[in-house]
């Protein structure tokens, strides 16, 4: 991180997190016959549509407020914030590697890397029910009209499989391995890829099927409607009746063949122990539908649905947890997936809205679904091929007005980022170089121990500065050539002109030139900090920091345009001859020619550059995931 000698930050948003704990619900009603895997039977014609259970009480509606989020204030002005979160629904939820994806509405898809999450191009509007892999490069979303989507490591392709009976076919739920993937969706469709091969496979019946999981690729279990699971056997396809046949069946998932359990509508719950189905119930007295199930181990398994429903069991008896919120709380939850790491349970479930919750071994708690570190630095050609980066390797391309995070590659902080012969290189804290080449980024062995602050560049030669005085070169990306400055104060940031020379600044009021490796200091008649430089209309520098300084260069004078106690600037741009400075507190000022202008953004946190391609499109970057749009 920077080290600014500056006030604690303050929070861009407090949120009071409502009181939680186990709540358990007080109905408990005993279990109804039990029906055994013998128990086979073909489709038997139920109305896939009831949605009463039979061995539910008829209770009143459950009536919620819908609770939105956080309140986040109104810009006035010609400000809009840009958020990186989702809105819509999502709808499943999976975690591979390292990463943590979920997919949605309208092609909604995001992952989480590291320590937030950031939006994925996924390449498709159409609806996405269920996304499924072994590893990134195996990856796999499916949804509407048929659609399947294979993640290639770096972006989101549309398989072409070559079976036109899907074109009308939603595709609800997806599992896989060893090269074999399985999707099931409406009116009893199954696909089978093996290898490289599609192909359908007879379900015998017409109910919509929900969500699929195997013990291996000779025995799958599939949630159909009718109360009905579909168990392939080897290559053969059969029915079972597990549960009243108004319940419909919306999610099933085990631990092995003889720890499964299914669950659906009006809280309908049956679980396969002591080699027979049971049916169960939620204990919900509201009978909501459940979604979503996870099992950590037979004794630990999690249920998810309608209205902020968790279910738990507790013993022989599932039992409703609260969701400490306080946002999301009442959502509708469709998809859950978790996972064990040394012995620490973790899980993530998402639903309506955007909403993500976690659970951290303890209790559910609402998951912000954007990135949460914070912006340092952004550039780019145009607003079709931009590049924005942050904290702990954060990498968000900017593409036709659409914002998608790269994979991360490194748990850096990235504090400035430029471009090189057409790729992208950023660099920060230890060291770290990364190449950004269309959606790929990898992390470059540069050799370069201290932490790297700033970088500039005039397209075919790069710099890159930071602590005690570090400067490097590169015409590459590559390989780095140091340069002794003879300085200690931390350096911020550059700027460098068609020649190669370069201009950077820093603490205490530090600014250097340095051309053909020789280092030069320029005199100025301040101590404040000095953390951007950006180049001036007429081929100066202009240098933004403590206390609203702001400096214009006129050849080996420098004027203060600007000065205001208690003020920090971070970020700097011309556009034509309009100069817009950004920073703390959300104040952004911008200069005319004649007389500045202020904004002050509200709960605008700290804003640490200002990026754009001309006076009506730029953009602030900031703290805590903040972006925020010039919107004239």
């Amino acid at each position: 991180m920077h080290r600014f000698t500056i006030p604690a930050l303050f929070l861009l948003f407090l949120a009071s997190a409502c009181s939680g704990g186990s709540e358990s619900f007080d109905l408990d009603i005993d279990a109804l016959s039990d029906l055994g895997p013998s128990d086979l039977v073909t489709d038997g014609g139920r109305d896939a549509t009831d949605s009463a259970s039979d061995f539910l009480p008829d209770l009143p509606a459950l009536d919620l407020p819908d609770v939105v989020g956080p309140d986040v204030p109104v810009i006035e002005g010609p400000f809009e914030r840009v958020s990186l979160a989702p809105t819509k629904k999502l709808l499943s939820v999976y975690g591979v590697d390292d990463v943590v994806v979920a997919v949605g509405e309208g092609g909604t898809a995001l992952w989480k890397q590291g320590g937030s999450w950031s939006p994925m191009e996924s390449g498709t509007g159409r609806n996405l029910y269920a996304v499924f892999g072994e590893s990134l490069l195996d990856l796999y979303a499916a949804g509407e009209k048929g659609t399947i989507l294979r993640f290639d490591g770096e972006r989101w392709v549309l398989v072409e499989t070559g079976l036109s009976s899907l074109s009308e076919v939603t595709l609800r739920g997806a599992w896989g391995e060893e090269g074999h993937m399985f999707f099931v969706g409406d009116s009893g469709t199954i696909v089978h890829k093996s290898g490289p091969n599609w192909a359908t496979e007879p379900s015998s019946t017409s109910y919509n099927l929900y969500s699929i999981w195997a013990t291996s690729l000779v025995d799958v279990y599939v949630a159909a409607a009718g109360g009905t699971l579909l168990r392939r056997l080897g290559s053969v396809w059969s029915s079972i009746p597990i549960i009243s046949g108004s319940v419909q069946l919306f999610a099933v998932f085990g631990l092995s063949n003889s720890d499964i359990w299914a669950a659906g509508s009006s809280g309908g719950i049956a679980s396969y122990d002591f080699g027979q189905w049971s049916p169960k119930v939620s204990n919900d007295p509201y009978g909501r539908n459940l979604h979503g199930i996870m099992a950590f181990s037979p004794e630990d398994v999690w249920m998810v649905g309608e209205d902020g429903l968790v279910v738990h069991t507790e013993g022989e008896k599932w039992m409703g947890v609260s969701i400490e919120g306080p946002y999301y709380k009442n959502r509708t939850f469709h998809g859950v997936w978790g996972h064990l790491v040394e012995d620490v349970r973790e899980a993530y479930a998402v639903g309506e809205k955007g909403a993500i919750i976690r659970f951290d071994g303890e209790s559910w708690v609402d998951e912000p679904s954007g990135p949460q570190g914070d912006f340092h630095d952004m550039t780019g050609e145009s607003l079709d091929d931009a590049i924005a980066v942050g904290d702990d390797g954060l990498v968000v391309r900017f593409e036709n007005d659409r914002w998608s995070g790269l994979r991360r590659v490194t748990d850096a902080d990235l504090y400035g980022v430029e471009l090189l012969d057409g790729d992208f290189i950023a660099v920060g804290t230890e060291g770290a170089v990364v190449r950004i080449k269309s959606r790929h980024s990898e992390l470059v062995a540069s050799g370069i121990q201290e932490d790297l602050y700033g970088a500039c560049s005039n397209g075919k030669f790069l710099a890159a500065v930071g602590e005690r005085g570090a400067f490097y070169t590169t015409s590459d990306g590559e390989n780095w050539m140091k340069v002794s400055t003879g300085v200690f104060d931390n350096l911020r940031d550059c700027v460098m002109n068609d020649m190669g020379q370069v201009m950077a600044v820093g603490d205490a009021g530090r600014i250097l030139n340095l051309a053909n490796s020789q280092v030069s200091v320029v005199p100025v008649a301040t101590l404040a900090n000095l953390y951007r430089v950006t180049r001036s209309p007429d081929g100066g520098a202009t240098v933004v920091g403590d206390n609203g300084l702001i400096l214009v260069q006129d050849g080996d004078e420098w004027t203060r345009l600007h000065e205001e106690p208690g003020v920090f600037l971070y970020g700097v741009r011309w556009f034509g001859n309009r100069l817009v400075a950004a920073g703390w507190s959300g104040k952004v000022l911008v200069y005319d020619g004649d007389e500045f202008e202020q904004f002050d953004i509200p709960g605008g946190g700290v804003l640490n550059q200002v990026w754009g391609v001309d006076e009506d499109h730029w953009y602030l970057l900031g703290r805590a995931g903040q972006i925020v749009k010039y919107a004239p």
